[in-house]
């Protein structure tokens, strides 16, 4: 990963960041990808978009009620690519 940030032309400093933001995108998408996988009683009771639909208000939390029903035809596994093109994308244009 380090390789393909300073290929991609990052300093030092912004390959270091990028590295730990990739860490915690790979480290989130994997544990999204394997939650509740091996022990049942790992397992949500109720999807999170089930559960965020139950508990946001839409007075409080418009804008998500709103990407509800986006989020919940989304991807995660699929999203990881998108979300480390914008990554590398971003800091490619960071001084």
């Amino acid at each position: 990963m380090l390789r393909a940030l300073l290929d991609a032309g990052l300093a030092e400093e912004a390959a270091a960041r990028g590295y730990r933001s990739l860490l915690g995108m790979l480290f989130g998408s994997v544990l999204t990808g394997t939650a509740g996988s091996g022990d049942a009683k790992a397992e949500r009771a109720e999807p999170v978009v089930a559960y965020f639909r139950r508990m946001a208000a839409a007075e409080e939390l418009p804008s998500l009620r709103r990407v509800l029903p986006a989020l919940e035809t989304g991807d995660c596994v699929q999203d990881f690519a998108y979300q480390l093109d914008l990554l590398i994308g971003g800091l490619r244009r960071q001084p």
